[in-house]
């Protein structure tokens, strides 16, 4: 093996690692009411976030297109109706593009949440995959496209109790 193709190798688990480092940080924003302070240094300018299968959460799917909106539609969710989280999750499955500057990744959800409801505040998992298409921009790999894809929430029974 040429020192070429030994940089490419080193390059590519580079990057596995670093965006395994941003899933971590999103998942550590999201059980912090989704800190912009945390969350701003992940996401693209033009990044986009969508949630499909939100019905019983958000009123339907959401669509939010740009970092500052995105930001902004997080803190207010967490403001709003998702008032604490744990966000337990699988490994994430990186695929790189051939370019080492590109990849689609997908991760595993199991969250545990308090959500503010007509009925009163009540404890709900939540459980699906997110799908994310993440690109390296100035030497950081930061997110572009991002999609929760939820298949199961209702109430948590027996009930849990945050501290």
């Amino acid at each position: 093996m040429d020192g070429q193709a030994i940089e490419m190798r080193l390059l590519r688990v580079e990057a596995r690692q670093a965006i395994e480092a941003v899933v971590n940080r999103l998942r550590r924003s999201s059980d912090q009411g989704n800190d912009p302070a945390i969350s701003r240094d992940l996401l693209a300018p033009g990044a986009r976030w969508r949630v499909r299968g939100a019905d019983g959460l958000l009123d339907g799917e959401l669509l939010v297109e740009g970092r500052d909106n995105i930001l902004a539609a997080a803190s207010q969710i967490a403001r709003d109706t998702i008032l604490q989280s744990l966000h337990f999750t699988g490994p994430v499955e990186i695929d790189l593009d051939d370019d080492g500057l590109h990849a689609a990744c997908r991760w595993y959800l199991w969250e545990l949440l308090q959500a503010r409801r007509p009925q009163g505040v009540q404890v709900e998992i939540l459980g699906g995959w997110y799908d994310a298409q993440m690109g390296m921009h100035s030497g950081r790999w930061l997110i572009e496209d991002i999609v929760l894809n939820i298949r199961i929430q209702g109430p948590a029974a027996p009930g849990w109790i945050f501290s």
